[in-house]
């Protein structure tokens, strides 16, 4: 998201862009970041390297995220038996990985449009679109998991259906409700083939950036080579869906911090950039210091969960 975000505020800087209509004439002006109105340029517009940007970052993540997990995912049931996984947990994980192939590539393309909409401090849209695409999810959970009888693939299907459902809604509103396709000047062309060097050198150090999250991964995965997999992997999901819970709100400010970061270096105020970088870590510890205020003393209401003794 970075990557894209940044990358976008290169182009602003370059191309000194956003045209605003303002009382029948256009006026030059720079991108207006979410915290501060941008600073005029006078330097000529060229919106068409933001549509590049967009493109580019979806080949890349297409290419090297989605093209290898959806082939890792649709063979990983070998891999976890030769890893000394459970092969009935194998198979169960393989068959809820290959439902979930077509999210992913809606979740990677959901990613891109959402950067590039914050990058045009089009966030209201974002926010309520993911809104309402994470009230209907539970339907979704209750219908294909409780009517249709289809299991643990049932929620597979739905999260898949979810990230589907907010990429179209997404396009629906650029297309249908903004002119923000025809702000941009947006037409896909050959050039975002090119140049893919500044994406990989800010995508790759990100990649890194958030690899703690591989810990709890891996953690999950050592658990099912444990005696009674089944029961130790059911109670992990618990310590998942707790984690998932404390890394949200972090999330959220990572997201504010990389939009606002982009734009104000893209725009020529370093001086934002560097004070939203500043807020951002602050904002984090202290909402992982309500979270844990919260969850610490009710942690022993997930015992309520699992049936077997601890």
């Amino acid at each position: 998201d970075f990557c894209l975000s940044r990358g976008l505020g290169d182009v602003y800087k370059r191309q000194g862009l956003m045209i605003k209509e303002y009382q029948g004439s256009l006026k030059p002006t720079v991108a207006k970041p979410p915290i501060a109105d941008a600073e005029k340029v006078t330097r000529a517009n060229n919106k068409k390297d933001m549509s590049i940007a967009l493109q580019r970052a979806l080949l890349i993540i297409g290419i090297f995220l989605c093209i290898p997990v959806s082939v890792l995912w649709a063979s990983c049931e070998d891999l976890m038996i030769h890893l000394g996984q459970d092969a009935a947990i194998a198979r169960s994980t393989k068959l809820y990985l290959v439902m979930m192939i077509p999210g992913l590539w809606a979740l990677a393309a959901t990613q891109c449009v959402n950067t590039w909409l914050y990058a045009q401090a089009k966030t209201k849209a974002v926010a309520s679109i993911a809104f309402l695409t994470a009230v209907l999810h539970p339907l979704w959970l209750y219908i294909l998991i409780h009517r249709c009888e289809i299991g643990f693939l049932g929620a597979s299907i739905a999260l898949s259906l979810t990230k589907w459902l907010e990429l179209m809604a997404l396009l629906v509103y650029m297309n249908c409700f903004s002119n923000i396709i025809t702000e941009s000047e947006f037409e896909w062309s050959w050039t975002a083939w090119n140049d893919w060097g500044p994406f990989l050198q800010l995508g790759l150090p990100s990649l890194l950036m958030i690899s703690e999250w591989w810990a709890s991964e891996i953690i999950i995965f050592i658990s099912g080579a444990l005696p009674n997999p089944e029961v130790e992997m059911g109670a992990m999901s618990i310590y998942q869906n707790l984690l998932a819970l404390c890394f949200m709100l972090p999330a959220g400010v990572r997201e504010s911090c990389a939009t606002i970061v982009g734009n104000a270096l893209g725009a020529g105020m370093p001086r934002i950039a560097l004070r939203s970088s500043i807020i951002s870590p602050i904002l984090t510890v202290a909402a992982c210091g309500v979270l844990s205020a919260i969850i610490l003393p009710v942690r022993h209401l997930s015992l309520i969960h699992i049936s077997e003794p601890t």
